[in-house]
């Protein structure tokens, strides 16, 4: 008796498999610091290509032309919570995998600054005032002024940041003080 034989034909399809990222997006950084970031996945799929798309991000940063790779630097302004979120999908996916995190920028503390300038010429026969106008982009720093040298007869309000010379006080001369913010 001969053998029988039976010829089998065995088709294997590729099932696509999904974009894995691989990185671990930073999601923290201060004021004024460099923030880079670059997404790195993983395609196991021979000949298969990733995509990505950007849905939303934060104003400050900035992305490359195939939306993988993000820069920028904060500003005050952007100081807060905001959100970072991509679509990625290779060719043969029908969903996108959503890789969205939250990038916090923290407050760095900014140095006040003076709006105006103390005239250097003061009329002898008239009274002085002179109110320091300050600024301070950091909206929840309460501001003092203080000053160094300043004499005796001249008059300070901390409520209005005004300095006030009575004529009969007036001392003729050079004078120098240092106000502080």
């Amino acid at each position: 008796e001969t053998p029988v034989e039976q010829v089998f034909d065995i088709v294997v399809q590729n099932v696509n498999d999904p974009v894995e990222v691989l990185s671990r997006p930073k999601t923290l950084v201060a004021q004024g610091a460099a923030y880079s970031y670059e997404i790195l996945t993983r395609e196991i799929d021979k000949g298969d290509e990733v995509s990505f798309q950007i849905v939303s991000q934060p104003s400050w940063l900035k992305s490359n032309s195939i939306q993988s790779s993000f820069n920028g630097i904060p500003q005050n302004q952007d100081v807060g919570i905001d959100t970072l979120t991509v679509l990625i999908k290779d060719l043969f996916m029908e969903e996108p995998i959503r890789h969205s995190y939250p990038i916090e920028v923290t407050n760095v503390n900014d140095r006040p600054s003076f709006l105006n300038a103390l005239d250097t010429i003061v009329d002898i026969n008239n009274d002085f005032n002179f109110t320091y106008l300050v600024e301070d982009i950091d909206k929840e720093d309460q501001l003092t002024l203080t000053f160094q040298n300043l004499p005796t007869w001249v008059s300070f309000s901390a409520q209005s940041n005004s300095i006030f010379i009575s004529q009969d006080q007036l001392v003729p001369g050079v004078h120098e003080w240092i106000a502080k913010v």
